[in-house]
């Protein structure tokens, strides 16, 4: 047929560190591969995630940052993954709601927990589910 389909979202990324060492000493070389394991293993989770928001509605731009567990090293095993956090742009969209008005400036404002859009709750269901992590690990904010 020979068609060929490009996506701006890499399953592996196709370039690699330049600036790892060829020869370094035995706990040094190995901390240096298990950072470069840790980091591509990292890119690959974003970009996997960005790709499961594929085509959804509503989102203007989506930020992911990846935390590694503490003492996962991923040179011969997979890393384990503390948390992801996710910022979701949305686009513009109506009306927006209009925040509370406060009259007296001595009055602290009311602490309330930020409530998260269908499309926000979705995206956490999602890369949840495909992650096979519990949802409170994967940490949303909205901009």
């Amino acid at each position: 047929m020979g068609m060929t389909v490009e996506s701006a979202i890499p399953a592996w990324t196709e370039s690699s560190a330049q600036d790892l060492a060829v020869l370094a000493p035995g706990e040094v070389g190995e901390a240096i591969s298990t950072n470069a394991v840790q980091e591509q293993y990292k890119a690959i989770v974003v970009s996997q995630i960005k790709a499961l928001t594929v085509g959804m509605e509503g989102i203007k731009e989506l930020q992911v940052n990846v935390d590694l567990a503490e003492g996962s090293s991923g040179l011969t095993n997979i890393p384990r993954i503390d948390r992801i956090m996710i910022h979701l742009d949305a686009e513009e969209r109506g009306v927006q709601p209009i925040e509370d008005i406060v009259i007296d400036l001595n009055e602290p404002k009311p602490t309330q927990e930020q409530v998260l859009s269908a499309t926000a709750l979705e995206i956490r269901d999602k890369v949840a589910l495909f992650m096979q992590m519990p949802r409170e690990q994967v940490i949303i904010t909205e901009g």
